[in-house]
């Protein structure tokens, strides 16, 4: 925050990037404590940053919308259920830590934040939205078995309903998805389920009739302290609304 006088003040003299280069030489970079950064800038602040040799673009943030299920997804739906995660069950923990096992292995040759209980806890469980209840967190169990499948977080959103997180196997996300936006989307007057991604991450998670919206936000990183590259980054990162954490 600035004073008004000097807000649209974006030269190398400026506040804005005096700050935003210290920043980026303090914290981000082969020779400081973090290696990599990301963040949701909008339109004009990438653009400046960029100009300024601040930022380079390493993806696109989009945002999927999914159709209510086909009838064909019916059976699949009625193979699994979905039961309301308590923090306090130590099984419970430890089923997510196993799926977080299995995901992060697809990841391997990506980025993508660590997603286990203690994460879940420290993100959702203790945000101030947790208890005012914005946030639900499921898992989705086989109908027979009650082995769990997936862990996912929903939120209320401008009348529908975002996907914040999805933790599961790659190979399981899709059909997931689909119980998701049958059993919490379904019966609830014509709410949407929607999810926020990185272009690079779309295929993993677009389902047949959904919708594929421009957000308007870039992923950067940093390209003023020596570090990784925007070429070697490009289309690497894998990220979800979860991992903004002011929503």
């Amino acid at each position: 925050m600035v004073h008004p006088s000097i807000r649209k003040q974006y030269g190398k003299g400026s506040l804005f990037f005096e700050v935003a280069a210290t920043f980026l030489e303090r914290e981000i970079g082969n020779t400081v404590n973090h290696l990599l950064g990301f963040g949701f800038p909008n339109q004009k602040t990438m653009n400046i940053s960029k100009r300024l040799g601040l930022y380079e673009k390493t993806d696109d943030f989009i945002e999927i919308v999914y159709p209510v299920s086909q009838a064909s997804e019916e059976q699949e739906r009625h193979q699994a259920m979905i039961v309301d995660y308590d923090p306090f069950d130590a099984a419970s923990r430890a089923e997510i830590d196993s799926l977080w096992a299995l995901m992060k292995g697809d990841y391997r040759d990506g980025i993508i934040g660590v997603r286990d209980a203690e994460y879940i806890q420290h993100r959702y469980m203790d945000h101030p939205f947790s208890k005012s209840k914005q946030y639900r967190c499921v898992i989705i169990r086989a109908q027979s078995s009650k082995k769990a499948l997936a862990f996912a977080v929903v939120k209320e959103h401008d009348g529908n309903k975002l996907l914040m997180d999805l933790i599961c196997p790659v190979a399981v996300m899709k059909s997931a998805i689909s119980i998701l936006n049958q059993e919490l989307i379904l019966g609830e007057g014509g709410a949407v389920l929607r999810l926020w991604v990185t272009s690079s991450g779309k295929d993993k998670v677009f389902t047949a009739g959904a919708i594929v919206n421009e957000l308007g936000i870039e992923i950067p990183c940093s390209s003023w302290n020596p570090g990784p590259n925007s070429g070697v980054l490009y289309g690497a990162w894998s990220l979800t609304a979860g991992d903004m954490d002011f929503i």
